[in-house]
């Protein structure tokens, strides 16, 4: 994700390190025409220093110039992106290997904001270290907004004919009003105008920029003998859908689109649909071109995406869940906000934004207790006390960060 403080991160963590800046014109031109000049200008750096490669989406065959560098010279390799998605077009099977270990940079969570947090400030601006930093949160989102635009629109431009294009631009405001719902890509599709296969692509690439996430459906699978069957890789995938690409990707010029698509089985009910979120609350605003102070209505759903946002940046360091999925009752119609997974260990987390709580707001944790393997019921709520009732326990927005943060949701 543009903003978050990449850079900044390796300046503290890899003082000394030597730069190539992909940013800079006249050296990415130079290595376009030559990529093996990254090994002349590299021929004098020490093995084992840093070396850091900002912006490589700029130039993805770069890669293929690190890895001799790596063998024989011994030197070692940080390398930034700000859109991975033009990364995997060509080497999707390293990244998915572990070849090219990846490391997510998220937005700022409520411990590294320290005594500058401000939940009514987050939920309206965002945490992106760039935007929270700066006096004028407004301009500098909106410069981030422009600068995305034109990324995105550059990824999926190279992809498809000028009708998706179009279909495109018409995704991204139904992408924003989606936000904290369900996906119904048949629905989008047809509000698009486009092949639902252009609706996963187009949710590829806003979760490869960090944009978005979609959140899986839970789904209860059993063995033979009874006993709770973990759900597949495919339906714990961080994407919600499986998408597999039968042809290589092709560009397109104006004619009907080439690229095809194994598309997965889509749900059968709404229930089994993943939910979308944004990642960040100041981005998905500035993209919905709202930036003014959020209503009671939005606030429900930028409080959801902003604690999806900080579990996954805690798992990222702490390893809190193997999965997170969202979770409807067949039967009763009843939501849960998140679903944790651990093992066999799950925790039923509901997110409301109310300053009380009543029996109706305990619905869907009430209609969730008699789940396989069910440890623990949270009821996130933005009142000033903790409670505890029937087996819930009922936490205010900080109590549940110190929990998350501290990685003691599983007691």
């Amino acid at each position: 994700m543009k903003g978050v403080g990449k850079r900044a991160w390796l300046d503290h963590e890899l003082p000394g390190a030597v730069y190539v800046d992909l940013n800079d014109e006249r050296l990415l031109a130079k290595l376009q025409r030559n990529p093996q000049l990254l090994k002349q200008q590299l021929q004098t750096v020490s093995p084992g220093q840093w070396v850091v490669i900002c912006e490589l989406q700029r130039l993805p065959s770069l890669i293929d110039e690190v890895y001799p560098l790596v063998a024989n010279q011994g030197l070692r390799f940080a390398l930034l992106s700000s859109n991975i998605h033009q990364l995997k077009t060509e080497y999707n099977q390293k990244l998915a290997s572990g070849q090219i270990p990846i490391k997510r940079i998220y937005p700022l969570t409520p411990i590294e904001l320290g005594e500058t947090f401000d939940v009514d400030e987050v939920l309206r601006y965002g945490t992106i270290p760039s935007v929270w930093n700066s006096p004028d949160r407004v301009s500098i989102l909106n410069h981030l907004h422009s600068s995305l635009q034109i990324d995105l629109r550059d990824t999926v431009r190279s992809k498809v004919s000028l009708k998706q294009l179009t279909g495109f631009i018409k995704f991204i405001p139904i992408a924003v009003s989606l936000h904290g719902q369900s996906l119904d890509v048949q629905s989008v599709a047809k509000q698009c105008d486009i092949d639902i296969e252009y609706v996963y692509l187009y949710m590829d690439v806003l979760q490869d920029i960090m944009l978005a996430t979609l959140l899986p459906a839970y789904r209860m699978k059993y063995r033979r003998d009874g006993r709770l069957k973990k759900p597949s890789k495919r339906l714990s995938s961080a994407r919600g859908y499986n998408r597999e690409t039968t042809d290589k990707t092709t560009k397109h010029t104006g004619k009907s689109s080439k690229r095809q698509l194994k598309l997965p089985k889509l749900p059968k009910s709404s229930r089994l649909q993943p939910k979308l979120y944004w990642n960040d609350c100041g981005l998905l605003r500035a993209f919905g071109n709202n930036l003014g102070p959020p209503s009671e209505d939005e606030r429900a759903s930028l409080i959801e995406g902003w604690i999806l946002g900080q579990l996954t940046a805690y798992n990222e360091q702490m390893s809190i869940f193997d999965q997170i999925t969202h979770w409807k009752s067949a039967r009763t119609n009843s939501t849960v906000t998140f679903l944790l997974t651990r093992d066999d260990q799950r925790i039923a987390i509901d997110i409301k934004n109310t300053a009380d709580y009543t029996k109706d707001t305990l619905k869907g944790l009430n209609s969730v207790a008699s789940l396989a393997g069910l440890t623990r019921r949270i009821l996130v709520y933005t009142g000033t006390k903790d409670k505890s009732e029937n087996d819930i326990d009922i936490l205010t927005v900080s109590s549940f960060q110190e929990a998350a943060k501290n990685n003691s949701l599983w007691i």
